[in-house]
């Protein structure tokens, strides 16, 4: 498919995502968009980059069942909280799609239409995803070794640990690109 295509296929499902609020129709969407996954093959990738999601998916629920109103569980605030997910769920899922299927040089020819700049910053942040999570990975793997234990209850306790080195990590990675770039001689005006 073209990516010129894909691009705006992207933007208006994600445009008219933002505006939905009924939970069946927006239950929909997210199954069409799985299916497409699933129809992609790509699907088990997608299991291992969206996990971290799911948690804070799970805790949006929770907080808008309870914040909906003031400090009181209601069902509106439940339903709210699940759109919320579904909807961060199936952007995430889109651009994973999107970033899985199309190569960085046909990203860059899709977004050829936008300001040099942007178009960059947008072809940037969606190839970096995969390296992010590769670095996820990685880091996962070190606290593994070290002894953390993943399946204990105290979230702060378990995904700190993995917080903070990804931040330095992303870090380093973003001043050695911007490095790079400014050695080639690009410069935004």
């Amino acid at each position: 498919m073209n990516p010129k295509l894909k691009l705006f296929l992207l933007i208006v499902i994600s445009t008219s995502i933002i505006f939905i609020t009924d939970l069946f129709l927006m239950s929909l969407i997210f199954i069409t968009v799985i299916s497409i996954v699933l129809l992609l093959k790509i699907h088990t990738r997608l299991l291992e980059w969206i996990k971290p999601i799911l948690i804070v998916s799970v805790f949006v629920i929770i907080l808008q069942s309870f914040t909906h109103t003031p400090i009181k569980f209601t069902t509106e605030g439940l339903l709210f909280g699940i759109v919320i997910s579904l909807r961060l769920l199936t952007l995430l899922t889109l651009v994973f799609a999107l970033v899985s299927t199309t190569k960085p040089k046909e990203l860059t020819d899709g977004l050829s239409f936008l300001p040099r700049e942007i178009g960059l910053m947008l072809m940037l942040s969606l190839t970096l995803l995969p390296v992010v999570k590769d670095v996820i990975v990685k880091i996962m793997n070190a606290q593994r070794v070290r002894g953390l234990n993943f399946r204990s209850p105290n979230i702060f306790k378990t995904y700190f640990p993995i917080l903070v080195p990804l931040f330095s990590k992303t870090l380093e990675g973003s001043n050695r690109l911007a490095l790079a770039m400014e050695a080639r001689g690009f410069e935004i005006k």
